[in-house]
């Protein structure tokens, strides 16, 4: 996963070599050891230019990281496989909700996002759709 400024959030790694994101959307800078388990999650109030300001400070060395699936409790921050309509169909393909068309192309359509390694990056209600290289394709 990279940074993507523009979007409000930088990866790196700390001096101390952990993993770090860190959003100017949620507020929240998410540590992660190396083989890119959630280790811990610091609140940093204030604004995008304080977190930039933070950023520079600690040292954060911009780069990609790579992360397993997260969920930060109390905050609509997670890292998933799916976008939610295709979870929702891989979870229950028989709800009524799904039309014929859906029913055809969502097998195939998660079956790709599976194969080659896209994701979905959630922070506080935007959407950010990571691809294989680990760069924003779509929010």
């Amino acid at each position: 996963m990279r940074g993507c400024p523009e979007y409000l959030f930088w990866t790196g790694r700390l001096a101390d070599g952990r993993q770090a994101l860190v959003s100017g959307l949620s507020g929240l800078v998410l540590l992660f050891d190396n083989h890119g388990v959630l280790l811990d999650v610091q609140e940093h109030p204030g604004s995008p230019d304080d977190l930039a300001h933070w950023i520079a400070e600690v040292g954060l060395e911009d780069g990609p990281i790579a992360v397993k699936r997260f969920r930060v409790a109390g905050h609509r921050t997670r890292v998933e496989d799916l976008p939610g309509h295709l979870e929702d169909f891989r979870n229950n393909p028989d709800h009524p909700s799904f039309e014929e068309w859906e029913r055809r192309d969502y097998p195939n359509e998660i079956e790709e996002w599976l194969e080659t390694g896209q994701f979905v990056y959630h922070d506080d209600g935007a959407d950010f759709f990571i691809g294989p290289d680990g760069e924003v394709e779509s929010s």
